[in-house]
């Protein structure tokens, strides 16, 4: 019976490690920039990198990135929640990465209505997966 007992009280120690040991790689590997990738596409997930903005009293919301095959496709949408028309001459969204700054123009010449919203949805033959910030700019 004793040596049950030593068998049983081992085999749980080593238990308890190894669920320690996975619990502490599962809680550092969410905090990575790294994107997600299921079927060949990686799909950014870094809410901090994705977050809602508001640029010149616009809001950009619901903003995605994915990558397949060193092609990116960024989608958001740009609401005018005042009470007036604003123009936009052109409003670029721009990507940082390791060691470059891509620029895109995502609107171009468009009036957003008062309380009216617009869809974007751009693509990039960058990959643009590991992006580290994004910021927007509006002339």
């Amino acid at each position: 019976m004793e040596k049950k007992k030593k068998i049983i009280l081992i085999i749980s120690v080593i238990v308890i490690i190894i669920s320690i040991i996975m619990s502490i790689l599962l809680l550092t590997s969410k905090d990575k920039e790294e994107p997600f990738t299921i079927d060949g596409i990686d799909l950014v997930e870094n809410k901090d990198i994705l977050k809602d903005k508001e640029v010149n009293n616009l809001n950009i919301t619901d903003v995605s990135l994915l990558t397949r095959d060193g092609i990116s496709t960024y989608r958001a949408m740009v609401s005018n929640n005042t009470n007036v028309d604003i123009k936009i001459n052109k409003l670029y969204v721009k990507f940082y990465l390791d060691s470059e700054e891509i620029e895109i123009v995502v609107l171009n010449n468009t009036t957003l209505k008062s309380n009216g919203s617009t869809y974007i949805s751009v693509t990039s033959e960058t990959d643009l997966s590991k992006v580290k910030r994004i910021e927007y700019v509006m002339e």
